[in-house]
């Protein structure tokens, strides 16, 4: 009896430690919509107010014009392709933030003749700490001098055709450098080269940047970074987390997360009361039983 009485107890203890344990271990993954390290995305998430889709099947149940932010670290599936395109052609703004991940896959997908370079673009001249960092100008007449400064870390350059609007470039000081070699060598592109750009898709449009960089902590205070992404604020601003890394303590922060949410519903909150009522009427009645049969 003491040895069942034990087990039980720890059967109780384990989850609620590790529920706990969860709660309060900060989030560490990238790109992490709560996450505060210099790779997360808390502040820009505080900023815009944004929120996370964890299926894009979630963005057919939007009735308002809504913008998505969408970092492409994992494979994008036909599915993926066909939600986002019924998202965008019902008035949505996807903004594709992409530099080495499945970016071409969606924009291939999408029909879009606009491609991420197979490179990186460098600028030694106008640019942060090093040639890593280089500066793009936005056109945005709204602006106090007609245009934004971008700063970007690590990016790539966009190749892009017809029906679509370049917003965005590099100085004419930078290249493309496509063997990663630190130099521009014979036959490498020279700035400006394209950074963002945009394309009309049914009633909405997709807006593709070349560095995805650009909404991390670290680097969205940056310039006007912000000012940027502010400027797609159209409706509510979600973030696809169906798309980011992912690590095991996240995810289970995440079930814990859904838990509470599901709580906080009538039908949550009477599912969960009626197992508390269970176990706590059935468990004296069975131990009632036990004392019977010994």
């Amino acid at each position: 009896m003491i040895l069942r009485s034990r087990a039980m107890l720890l059967l109780l203890v384990v989850p609620v430690s590790v529920v706990l344990l969860l709660v309060a271990t900060p989030p560490v993954e990238d790109f992490g919509l709560h996450s505060d390290r210099w790779t997360g995305l808390s502040s820009v998430a505080e900023e815009l107010d944004t929120e996370a889709v964890w299926s894009l099947s979630e963005l057919e149940r939007q009735v308002e014009p809504t913008t998505l932010l969408l970092v492409p670290r994992k494979p994008v599936t036909r599915k993926d392709v066909s939600g986002l395109a019924s998202f965008v052609e019902a008035g949505g703004t996807l903004v594709l933030m992409d530099d080495f991940g499945y970016g071409n896959d969606l924009l291939s997908g999408l029909g879009l003749d606009m491609t991420l370079a197979d490179g990186e673009l460098l600028d030694p001249v106008l640019c942060e700490k090093n040639e890593n960092m280089p500066l793009a100008t936005i056109a945005d007449p709204e602006a106090k001098d007609g245009s934004l400064v971008l700063q970007l870390n690590h990016a790539t350059w966009l190749e892009t055709g017809e029906g679509v609007e370049v917003l965005g470039a590099s100085s004419r000081f930078s290249f493309g450098d496509v063997d990663h070699s630190g130099i521009r060598d014979h036959g490498e592109p020279a700035g400006p080269l394209p950074v963002a750009a945009s394309c009309a898709m049914g009633d909405g449009r997709v807006v593709v940047v070349a560095d995805c960089s650009i909404l991390i902590n670290g680097m969205v205070g940056m310039e006007d970074n912000l000012e940027f992404l502010s400027g797609f604020a159209d409706g509510p601003v979600l973030v696809a987390a169906t798309h980011l890394p992912d690590s095991g303590a996240d995810g289970g922060k995440r079930v814990v997360a859904s838990l509470r949410a599901a709580l906080q519903t009538y039908a949550g909150m009477t599912v969960a009361v009626s197992m508390v009522l269970a176990v706590t009427l059935l468990y004296p009645w069975y131990n009632r039983r036990r004392r019977y049969a010994y």
